[in-house]
């Protein structure tokens, strides 16, 4: 499975392997917080979080919205 940004082919090894950078929305903050969704968990395999969310599709709306819940971190 390749994951396309900018133009440029990454496998999943490649793009999680990558230095990754935290940029501050908010300097003036007491505290710290981060949004991070399963695709750059080093536990999750995105072909596996591929077939669960096809899964999670054919099974119907209500199924698919737990999984964006928890694989992705939507609300």
């Amino acid at each position: 499975m390749e994951f396309v940004s900018c133009k440029e082919q990454h496998t999943e090894v490649e793009w999680k392997s990558c230095p990754g950078k935290w940029i501050a929305r908010n300097t003036e903050a007491k505290k710290s917080g981060f949004h991070l969704n399963a695709l750059a968990s080093p536990w999750e395999k995105w072909a596996k979080i591929l077939d669960e969310f096809k899964e999670a599709k054919r099974k119907g709306i209500e199924t698919l919205k737990t999984r964006v819940n928890i694989t992705l971190g939507e609300s």
